[in-house]
């Protein structure tokens, strides 16, 4: 049964601008501000178990590390998605939040291991 019966980049649309409206600097106060060359926020919806996996990317040239945009990033998406649908279902989970990789800085590349 599928709970999206539309068009998902129009239904997502919204989260986005939302996202582009507020840095982070004013959600986090330890983030300093950056230029970032790339945000990209993908969302993967799933009928079975009906869920959507949100993944946001973010890139600099700056010295700095940018993977505390991209949970950001991913988290304000999820509580967006939660605001816009707590009228018909209100026992919705956000879960598993976490860096999946990164390149370059001082700590060099990470890769998360899979999860079950």
């Amino acid at each position: 049964m599928s709970y999206m019966k539309y068009n998902t980049t129009q239904f997502f649309y919204p989260i986005v601008l939302y996202m582009l409206q507020v840095p982070n600097r004013h959600i986090l106060r330890i983030v300093h501000p950056l230029n970032l060359n790339l945000v990209d926020v993908r969302f993967d919806v799933r009928d079975t178990p009906p869920s959507v996996r949100i993944e946001a990317e973010t890139r600099t040239t700056g010295p700095t590390g940018v993977e505390m945009e991209a949970i950001i990033a991913a988290q304000t998406a999820a509580a967006v998605i939660y605001d816009m649908c707590k009228a018909v279902q209100r026992d919705i989970v956000i879960s598993r939040v976490r860096l999946l990789f990164k390149d370059g800085g001082r700590s060099g590349a990470f890769h998360a291991k899979p999860m079950d």
